[in-house]
Parts: C-alpha cells; structure tokens; sequence
C-alpha cells in the first residue's frame, strides 16, 4: 500500500513538472518587438502654364530618392513588417522660376493610392492663403497609410484649384515625413 501511494505520488510529480516544462517552453515563444522613426519621401510637379483652374492633371513622380529602404535597415526592418504609418507632414515649395510662389493656388488636395486600395486623401488645403509665399505646410489625415508603403508602388496624384494663370510653367517640390511604426526582423 505504501508502495502504490509512493508510485501514485511520483507519477503526479512527473506530471506537474512536464506541466510546468509546457507552461514554460509556450512562454518561451518571441514577442514582437517594434522600432519607431521617420522617414520621407520627395516628389517634383510642374504645374504647366496657362493651367485650367480646376485640375488634377498634374502627375507626380518621386525623382528623388527616399530614405525609407535605409531607415528600414538602420532599424532592423523591412516594409513588409510595417504595422503602422501615419503621415507627420506634408511640405510644397516653390523650385522655379526663383521669383514665384504659391499664391495662384487656391485649393490643393492630395491622394495615395496603390494597387487593390482604395484611393485616399492624405493631405489638403482649402483655401490656400493669399498671403502664401514660396511654401505651404498642409493639413493632414490621421490614416494608417502602411498598407501603401507595403506595395512596391504607391503613387500621389493632385487635385488643384488655381485662382490666377501664370504664363510659365511652375516647378514645385514636396516633401512627405512619414512616422512609422514597424516589427524589428527575428521578433514577430
């Protein structure tokens, strides 16, 4: 009887600490991990002379290159692990000619869109001040924009309302400061 009371005792023991060795080992598992920074990216327009007033001809192409792939790898990421990207700011200046500024605008609106999403307003202004000058910070939209930068294109296309016509073709530059939001490589 001892005997069968001690095997019962040992076999309960085993079992509480392969209980224990499974509780442990699921802990074990890697939790995700997330790294924050910011990174941006720049685009030229030319608004043509003589532009109609309302319009959204204006193609933009981001000639210059972005930060984004060397922030992602300073920071042990990769874009597809992106979980969330907001927009931080959205800045348009005047290239050339020198002498010009943005006062022809009168309203400006800015769309992402990519392959299989819905297009979406990311940054606008209405109305553009008269009093302007050469650059002009717009209004953004509180969007989680990762699924965009996760495709291998995005694009930004405009929506302008000008006030006045201009008798030569305007260079404009933007630029777009993202905050990002990503899981670190190995951890999730």
């Amino acid at each position: 009887m001892i005997i069968k009371k001690y095997e019962t005792m040992k076999t309960s023991y085993i079992l509480v600490l392969f209980a224990a060795l499974a509780m442990i080992a699921s802990s074990c598992k890697k939790k995700a991990i997330y790294t924050n920074f910011e990174t941006e990216y720049a685009f030229k327009v030319t608004v043509p002379a003589n532009a109609l007033l309302s319009s959204s001809l204006f193609p933009l192409s981001f000639e210059e290159e972005s930060n984004s792939e060397s922030q992602y790898q300073i920071n042990d990421t990769r874009k597809d692990l992106l979980e969330e990207v907001t927009l931080k700011s959205f800045l348009l200046e005047t290239v050339s000619p020198q002498n010009e500024d943005l006062s022809f605008l009168n309203s400006a609106e800015f769309y992402i869109n990519a392959d299989e999403l819905p297009e979406t307003l990311v940054a606008f202004k209405d109305p553009v001040p008269t009093n302007v000058g050469k650059d002009l910070l717009f209004e953004i939209r509180n969007e989680n924009m990762a699924p965009f930068l996760k495709k291998d294109d995005f694009s930004i296309r405009t929506k302008v309302v000008t006030d006045e016509n201009r008798t030569q073709d305007i260079t404009l530059r933007g630029t777009i400061k993202f905050d990002v939001r990503a899981k670190v490589l190995g951890f999730g």
